[in-house]
């Protein structure tokens, strides 16, 4: 057995046939050894930070292991890899149970016929009016430039923040392995696509992931339903414009209204590496970029539209540029609201709480030069490392079980 304190022989002694109604320990696989949940817990966790060399270094250092008795890689890899496939199985038993439980259909993630949906309907009211026209007021006054916002022209309500759940989803490519290359084949890099969604209500929060949109979709409509997010409740998603993404939402809730917000980030990003391939020179495309960042921040969509297709000839170097940006705003015309109202009034503009949660819980581990994985070994990784960033290590590694609750800690996510 592999403990904390070294190796440990064990001796089993055999019990009268009827009297064991199960296996004394739990099976492993040949040349495999028994973990307790302490040494589990520090080699699954060891390898959430370091490669799976250095972790392996790190543990028969620090359990005095030499020889033919040291941990090798592809055992701990191993090792790391079942653990990973643990707790997606739990996950996914999770989310079809819940699924059940609020009659929903676990394959398609739709209310079942008949089944009530008290549970889905959003009954939370808007901001006031009375604080909306003074944030309009607020936004109006500050000039610096900026256009005018008119309460008639605003093309979303506003959320209240205290009635909203905010789910903020979003993808990203690990480098995948490659089964084998033949002789004078061209190199073609390929990738394993990680989704993650960070959901928040108030200061509390979770993070869900794993590989495959589908999967990590069922399971936030498992926990959005088992833990009250969407009773009452306004629905808002942050995304970066991905169409699949909001094709996965469209699947998902088909049967109450929701909110999909364009990050600002992502947003003014695009703008510029489109303008800065359409523009002559440094200094008209920054002028160019900020008149039309200007409307966009507005939520005048419309005015920045108008701005593209009126550019001076003289100045633009290539007319598709500015073509594809405008069909980029008209794809996405009801995603962009007012940011600059929403920031008056204290409401979230960025989905950057699930940009951290996606660099924490996926780059800082798999994307670094040279590293490959295969889809098994990244999703078992990624739901690794989601356990802890939810605080939820201990669970799992001492109970075998996760709370998957909304977590009100401010700790830093590797602390827990």
């Amino acid at each position: 057995m592999e403990t904390e304190a070294g190796r440990l022989d064990l001796h089993l002694l055999s019990m009268p046939r009827g009297q064991c109604k199960g296996a004394v320990f739990p099976v492993v696989a040949p040349h495999e050894r028994l973990q307790p949940s302490s040494y589990k817990e520090i080699s699954t966790w060891v390898c959430t930070l370091a490669s799976f060399r250095e972790g392996t270094a790190i543990l028969n250092r620090m359990l005095h292991l030499r020889d033919g008795e040291a941990v090798h890689t592809k055992t701990l890899s191993d090792s790391v890899a079942r653990e990973g496939l643990r707790i997606e199985s739990f996950q996914e038993g999770y989310a079809r149970e819940a699924l059940r439980e609020h009659g929903f259909c676990p394959e398609t993630c739709l209310p079942a016929d008949g089944a009530p949906l008290e549970a889905a309907a959003p009954q939370s009211p808007d901001i006031p009016e009375e604080r909306l026209h003074r944030a309009i007021e607020g936004c109006n006054a500050s000039g610096a430039g900026q256009p005018a916002v008119d309460a008639a022209c605003l093309q979303c309500r506003m959320e209240e923040p205290s009635l909203t759940t905010y789910v903020s989803i979003d993808d990203i490519g690990v480098t995948r392995q490659k089964d084998g290359r033949r002789p004078g084949e061209e190199r073609e890099t390929k990738y394993v696509e990680n989704t993650v969604v960070h959901v928040a209500r108030g200061t509390g929060h979770y993070v869900l992931a794993g590989v495959g949109m589908a999967g990590v979709m069922r399971l936030l409509a498992a926990f959005l339903l088992s833990n009250g997010l969407m009773q009452g409740k306004d629905l808002v998603s942050f995304t970066d414009g991905a169409r699949n993404i909001r094709g996965s939402l469209e699947r998902l809730f088909p049967y109450r209204p929701y909110r999909i917000i364009l990050d600002w980030y992502h947003l003014e990003k695009k703008c510029r590496e489109y303008l800065s391939s359409a523009l002559k020179g440094k200094d008209v495309r920054n002028q160019v970029s900020e008149a039309v960042l200007r409307h966009l921040w507005a939520g005048d969509v419309g005015r920045a539209t108008d701005c593209l297709l009126h550019l001076d000839g003289s100045l633009v170097k290539s007319r598709e540029w500015p073509e594809r940006l405008v069909q980029y705003l008209d794809r996405n015309y009801s995603y962009i609201p007012c940011y600059a109202l929403r920031k008056e009034l204290g409401l979230r503009n960025s989905s950057n709480p699930v940009e951290k949660a996606n660099d924490t819980t996926v780059a800082q581990r798999q994307k670094h030069n040279g590293m490959s994985w295969s889809k098994g070994g990244s999703s078992a990784m990624t739901h690794i490392r989601a356990v802890y960033l939810n605080g939820e290590g201990e669970d799992w590694n001492k109970k075998g079980t996760l709370r998957f609750q909304l977590s009100y800690s401010d700790d830093d996510a590797w602390a827990a």
